[in-house]
């Protein structure tokens, strides 16, 4: 039993260590490296304050994009409720 725990523990800490490398490395190409890039082909694109507006407007439009398709996340509360009801969770938008 401990071996499993140790080896659901590493896996774990894998998968976590993996999730903030890929995350640290978007942050970098979004904030520094296509800023760069962009400025190299469109040189006439303005200030980095544009760049700004502009990029943190697409994230928004991309997070309502997945908000609608995938639907709103579920409460603790709801999950909980949900798998000792029904035994599981439906594919689907979640119910409010």
């Amino acid at each position: 039993m401990i071996f499993y725990s140790v080896i659901i523990g590493i896996a774990g800490g894998l998968v976590a260590t993996a999730y903030y490398y890929v995350l640290e490395a978007g942050i970098h190409l979004v904030w520094h490296t296509l800023p760069d890039l962009l400025k190299l082909y469109f040189p006439t694109l303005g200030s980095s304050g544009n760049y700004v507006w502009i990029v943190t407007t697409i994230g928004g439009f991309l997070v309502g994009l997945t908000l609608h398709y995938m639907g709103l996340p579920g409460e603790v509360a709801f999950v909980v409720d949900k798998v000792h009801d029904q035994g599981g969770l439906s594919c689907g938008k979640p119910q409010q």
